[in-house]
């Protein structure tokens, strides 16, 4: 399994890039004017990818509460979610890693954790967080 890694703080994280369509890099956003959910505090705005209206939610106010800072390793992830399978795009420093994983040990966490945070991946650059894509909060206001 191929993972997309990236890092918010001091914690590092991964995605499969299995459930990644595109990366591309961070571009200016619109705000997300009248969305007022609780819970979509973490939507860092919208933009236009060929045609299609894409919100953006910033993985590094999701996981540590902290914007992710721009700098040139930031980018913006393309994955399909909910049932309609629309684009949704997910933000974070240091996205620029792969990491292929084929003798690694997974945990699951033990303590309670949120449903998008998934096995912790035991790795020779130690531990780094799994997050599953389709258990992210927030994706049925989009």
């Amino acid at each position: 399994m191929l993972m997309l890694l990236f890092q918010v703080g001091d914690s590092r994280y991964a995605l499969d890039s299995a459930q990644i369509e595109n990366i591309i890099p961070k571009i200016e956003l619109a705000p997300p004017a009248g969305l007022n959910q609780p819970d979509a505090k973490h939507l860092a705005g919208l933009f236009n990818y060929q045609g299609q209206l894409v919100p953006v939610l910033d993985l590094g106010i999701l996981l540590q509460g902290q914007p992710s800072h721009p700098s040139l390793s930031t980018r913006i992830a393309l994955t399909r979610c909910g049932t309609d399978q629309a684009l949704l795009g997910l933000m974070a420093p240091g996205m620029t890693a792969m990491l292929q994983i084929n003798t690694v040990e997974r945990a699951t966490p033990t303590l309670p954790t949120k449903a998008y945070l998934g096995d912790i991946l035991m790795t020779q650059r130690g531990l780094i967080q799994c997050i599953e894509i389709a258990q992210l909060p927030g994706q049925q206001h989009f």
